[in-house]
């Protein structure tokens, strides 16, 4: 390996690195054993407060069975969606086990991204194959929410992070107002204006599922 030079997997790279969720699984398993045996060196994370609600951590690691170390950098802004930028930013950063020189800069927002939105670290089962079920709904949560990001969201809010789609498009409170005819659904626009809503619900009514022809034969 050549000691000089630094991979830097970006979001794309990631997303496109077609890691199936078995894999995930069986090394989020493999780590945890580790971790019950003694095998993993993981001090406390350090960070700062540079606003309030904010923070930057630090979250460094070492797994000796597999000769992992490196340490996670995280970002967390929840106001950021005000000047339209992202709310949350991370990198992974692996290094050498034998030198402790970098050798890899990941990008980890869609990490961050499962925890803090869909809470999918939260795996409270006693069993471990109930706790399987549980990651795995929570990544299908993950890839529908990502999916409405992408296709559904107009570009002002483009950049909106999952934790404040979650926020101010899915968990909002409305009254239920019922006539005769029809229910009329009463929310507040504090946080998405009508105009906003109307445009995104458009573009959901605007989206139509392909059809894949049979092959022949």
């Amino acid at each position: 390996m050549d000691q000089n030079r630094i991979l830097y997997l970006a979001t794309k790279d990631v997303e496109q690195a077609g890691v199936d969720m078995k894999r995930i699984i069986d090394a989020i398993e493999t780590v945890y054993r580790q971790k019950g045996r003694g095998n993993v060196e993981m001090p406390s994370k350090i960070g700062v407060h540079t606003r309030p609600n904010a923070l930057i951590h630090a979250m460094p690691a070492y797994v000796r069975s597999t000769g992992t170390v490196g340490m996670k950098w995280i970002g967390a802004y929840p106001e950021n969606f005000r000047f339209n930028v992202l709310q949350i930013s991370g990198l992974i950063i692996l290094n050498n086990e034998q030198t402790g020189l970098p050798y890899c800069i990941m990008d980890c927002r869609w990490i961050k991204e499962g925890k803090y939105a869909l809470n999918w670290t939260r795996l409270s089962c006693h069993d471990f194959d109930d706790n399987q079920v549980r990651l795995q709904l929570f990544a299908l949560a993950y890839n529908l929410g990502n999916f409405l990001r992408r296709l559904v969201l107009p570009k002002s809010v483009k950049k909106w992070s999952l934790r404040t789609l979650r926020e101010k498009l899915i968990k909002i409170g409305a009254k239920v107002v019922n006539h005769s005819r029809y229910v009329i659904f009463q929310m507040a626009e504090v946080t998405v204006p009508r105009i906003l809503f109307r445009e995104i619900l458009d573009r959901i009514r605007r989206l139509h599922f392909l059809t894949i022809p049979a092959r022949p034969g």
